[in-house]
């Protein structure tokens, strides 16, 4: 089976073991030991001062992280050019958070100086976004928009669902950003990650599952996790491995790139791209996506918005050989001359 979805991903061998371990109380020394390392494994790659895990999806990670936002009682930004975005700024909505949106249709990137210009004139002092856009793979240079946000005095909050784990990530200027373990760290769904360089605030009257105030006075452990699933993460979070996923995600997005882009199919990638949107115009994403799988190859077609699109995603969260990745573009390069 070759994987190149958006996830669920392929796990490892290694992560495998690691899942299969025996269970252990989360209120046990021996589970805390192993949830301390992870934690600080996460702020050292990450370079962040701490590093929140939590029972769930990376929804919750994004939903507890806005209740922070919405605890500073100050106006926003929100980005919005896919459909994660659309969700952030959903999410945000649901939680009566003050902010304005800066949009722009799928797939076209954001200018620093529009977003210059879109802080100044709504006042804002925070800013939200999707640094990988999953919906179309655009990325924002992080570098870029934190040292203007910087510049301003505004916070930057980021969702990080589609590129932690695909890359090295410095968020050391960022006030807090988000990821999950259901993509392309290598590792099962069901752990939220929020990452923080902020002060940490008491959240009011929402749930508590939301408040990280809370998770923070409980060390981290306020309510039951799976230490299956906490040792599962710490073997993912193997540096060595991941940079060895790194180079191999990249040697595979050039070949992808240059297949795929002189024929006009992805037409909002570029080359450091690792989500490949597929924009279909005569054949049947969903059906292109229905022979690669019964040919053992799966991809993302089934989404209600890449089926409302006619879109079909390739995305590098998965390592495998060269000859995989051709055997998958010349079944696609087939379907799209034979139909």
């Amino acid at each position: 089976m070759i994987n190149l979805t958006t996830g669920p991903v392929k796990i490892t061998d290694e992560v495998i073991a690691a899942l299969n371990s025996p269970v252990i109380s989360h209120r046990s020394e021996e589970f805390m030991h192993i949830f301390k390392q992870v934690e600080q494994e996460l702020c050292s790659q990450l370079q962040v001062q701490k590093a929140f895990i939590l029972a769930g999806s990376g929804t919750l990670a994004n939903d507890a992280m806005l209740v922070q936002v919405k605890a500073k009682g100050k106006k926003g930004l929100v980005l919005v050019n896919g459909e994660f975005g659309e969700r952030l700024k959903h999410q945000a909505s649901r939680l009566n958070i003050n902010y304005a949106c800066l949009e722009k249709n799928w797939g076209e990137t954001f200018d620093i100086d529009e977003i210059k210009a879109a802080i100044i004139l709504h006042n804002a002092q925070w800013l939200l976004l999707c640094h990988c856009e999953t919906s179309t793979g655009q990325t924002v240079d992080i570098e870029q928009v934190a040292g203007l946000c910087q510049s301003m005095g505004v916070e930057v909050y980021l969702d990080c669902m589609s590129s932690f784990g695909t890359m090295p990530l410095n968020l050391e200027n960022i006030a807090m950003a988000t990821g999950s373990t259901a993509k392309a760290i290598g590792m099962v769904a069901g752990l939220a990650l929020v990452f923080s360089n902020t002060t940490i605030l008491p959240a009011g009257n929402v749930p508590v599952y939301l408040d990280l105030h809370h998770y923070q006075q409980c060390k981290g452990v306020p309510f039951t996790i799976s230490s299956n699933l906490v040792t599962g993460l710490l073997s993912a979070l193997n540096i060595e491995k991941q940079q060895f996923a790194w180079h191999n995600f990249k040697v595979n997005a050039k070949l992808i790139y240059q297949r795929l882009r002189p024929a006009g199919l992805i037409p909002f990638a570029n080359t450091n791209t690792l989500i490949f949107t597929l924009v279909l115009k005569k054949q049947s994403a969903f059906e292109l996506g229905k022979v690669l799988e019964s040919n053992g190859m799966y991809t993302s077609f089934q989404s209600n918005y890449l089926r409302q699109r006619n879109w079909l995603q390739v995305a590098l969260f998965s390592t495998y050989e060269e000859p995989e990745v051709e055997q998958l573009l010349d079944m696609i390069v087939g379907f799209l001359r034979n139909n």
